[in-house]
């Protein structure tokens, strides 16, 4: 039975026992603090009654038993609970002397921390309950990831409770996201509980208004606030149009749009500087918590962490252009907010030419690779087809697929590269950067499942002078192919040269080169269809074309490499040992 289905019936037997001229039960369950989810919660209400609490006393006790409901999952249960704390604190605002509102809003301001933790509750409370809507379904895992971000905020929130209310917004919205496909799924409890967050921020908004507004100084100059305001405004903006649309960026929008109401609500008081002041203050807030949340997301939206590592970089290059500007960028930006919003643009033209640049290589690399595993497949395939047609004839059948070995069967060095290169740029313009790769995959082929591996490292040494690139880069690696049967390593080595311009920080080159490589594949026919064993050396030549695209900020470079082999041609090709049905063979 349901607490308001009992409220009723202990409402009667309360009645029946005041009528017989006792009082003592009420009192005492008032004495005791019954919780709102207790069927003697009325007996409890009746008591204050009995005792005549007054307001204060009445609103904190709303305010703790609220706290608790959510402490239990029950927060947006209870709503009428917080409701009726807000309708208390709004009549007691209107009619106590100043003294006494003082005495009210700074036991308010000691429950800052309780607050936001019934934030995190409410949220919490509606995350568990669209994780088990959403069960059987691609956002389960999702949604069930928010709710462990949200105990790790209950768990932060009594040391950190401004970064966990930044945190929150953030959560909010990827909430909304994961939520956004599945609404015919949603129950109207799920949306109670997320409006009964919104409820909950909205009152700790209104809190600071009031906390702000008794601590205001005498003296307040509206300009000099409202300029700061507008700077750090147009800083986050500028910012802002970095980011990528992501839930983060979302979160970051509605605060800036509530702190942008905040300030318009200051700027329409006529005469109250105190108002203007708590308002004021509570769009700062707001703004800090939007700033929080573009300064952590790369660890706050881990599923987006690569987008906003590169939004990272984006950022340092904005804060580096509005260093180098300095005070003169203050005064342009005390009068004219959109000028930051300008020099943002700027620079995210070079941001998103540069993201465009990767993804244009990315593109490159993906068709390659794949062209790569395909001429693969088919070396392999081709060995493996003239071996088994050899077996079958139980003859060394050599000539027949050595000529296929020596075009295809070295197909392994042709695989791309596209690794990160770092490195740094003295004041004279001598840019020394590096790279290495080490890697592993599988791919599956006539032969079976080919294990691939890849290691290399490299060195570019580069002048960059008049906003031009030139230098060499020199690479060395092995490759390793192994199967059941099969075993092929090669080392590979390379020189090239680099050609490119710098435009705006950003550098973009191409690569030109040959290289060189040589190999021993290595055959063992036991188990497979007959005994023997193959072996074979071979060396050959290629060209090598790419292109290396990165920034500098400061004295420091990071980007991309992408390497291409193309042309290959065997240089010298030698049988080691051949054993084929029997019959063996050495050298050839």
């Amino acid at each position: 039975m349901e607490t308001r289905g009992i409220a009723p019936l202990v409402v009667v037997v309360i009645v029946a026992a005041v009528a017989g001229g006792s009082v003592a039960t009420p009192v005492v369950v008032d004495t005791v603090d019954v919780d709102p989810d207790s069927p003697l919660y009325a007996l409890e209400r009746l008591g204050e009654r009995i005792k005549r609490m007054d307001d204060v006393s009445v609103m904190k006790e709303r305010f703790m038993e609220f706290s608790k409901m959510c402490d239990k999952g029950k927060g947006s249960q209870f709503l009428h609970i917080q409701e009726e704390t807000e309708r208390l604190y709004s009549k007691l605002q209107q009619e106590l002397p100043e003294e006494k509102k003082a005495e009210v809003v700074s036991w308010l301001s000691a429950q800052e921390v309780r607050v936001a933790k019934n934030k995190v509750q409410l949220l919490k409370e509606a995350a568990l309950k669209l994780k088990e809507e959403l069960k059987g379904t691609a956002a389960e895992e999702e949604i069930g990831e928010v709710v462990g971000d949200l105990q790790e905020c209950s768990l932060e929130v009594t040391t950190r409770p401004e970064e966990v209310q930044a945190r929150i917004e953030l959560l909010k919205q990827m909430i909304e996201n994961i939520k956004a496909p599945y609404a015919a799924r949603v129950r109207v409890e799920t949306v109670k509980a997320l409006e009964a967050e919104i409820k909950a921020c909205d009152f700790e908004i209104k809190t600071k208004v009031e906390i702000k507004k008794t601590r205001a100084p005498p003296v307040f100059d509206l300009q000099k606030e409202l300029s700061e305001f507008n700077t750090k405004l147009a800083e986050i903006k500028a910012k802002l149009e970095l980011a990528p649309q992501v839930p983060g960026r979302k979160a970051v929008e509605v605060l800036v749009r509530e702190a942008e109401e905040h300030r318009d609500k200051a700027l329409e008081v006529a005469e109250d500087n105190k108002v203007r002041i708590g308002l004021l203050h509570s769009a700062v807030v707001l703004l800090e918590r939007a700033e929080k949340i573009l300064d952590r997301a790369m660890d706050w939206e881990e599923k987006h962490a690569e987008e906003w590592r590169e939004y990272k970089k984006a950022e340092n290059l904005l804060e580096q252009q509005i260093v180098a500007v300095g005070k003169t960028i203050e005064g342009i930006a005390a009068e004219n907010p959109e000028a930051l919003k300008a020099i943002a643009v700027s620079i995210r033209q070079v941001g998103v030419r540069l993201q465009e640049t990767v993804k244009e290589m990315e593109t490159e690399y993906t068709r390659k690779a794949g062209e790569a595993e395909d001429a693969l497949r088919e070396g392999y395939g081709v060995i493996k087809t003239g071996l088994e047609d050899a077996l079958t004839r139980w003859t060394t059948g050599g000539a027949s697929w050595w000529d296929e070995a020596r075009e295809k069967g070295y197909l392994v060095v042709v695989l791309p590269v596209r690794v990160k290169i770092t490195g740094t740029v003295d004041s004279e313009g001598n840019l020394a950067a590096s790279f290495s790769e080490s890697r592993e995959r599988s791919i599956d082929t006539l032969w079976g499942t080919l294990s691939v591996r890849i290691l290399g490292e490299g060195t570019l040494e580069a002048r960059l002078q008049e906003g031009t690139v030139v230098g060499n880069l020199t690479a060395r690696g092995e490759r390793s192919i192994t199967s059941k049967n099969l075993n092929a390593s090669w080392t590979v080595e390379i020189s090239a040269s680099v050609s490119g311009v710098v435009s705006e920080r950003m550098v973009e080159c191409d690569v030109k080169g040959t290289g060189k490589a040589s190999g021993t594949h290595t055959v063992d026919l036991g188990g497979w269809k007959g005994p023997g064993s193959l072996e074979w050396t071979q060396s050959l030549s290629f060209e090598v074309s790419g292109k290396i695209v990165g920034d500098l900020i400061g004295g420091n470079f990071e980007g991309w490499i992408c390497l291409y082999p193309t042309n290959a041609r065997t240089t010298s090709f030698s049988v080691v040992r051949e054993n084929i049905g029997g019959v063996v063979g050495i050298g050839g």
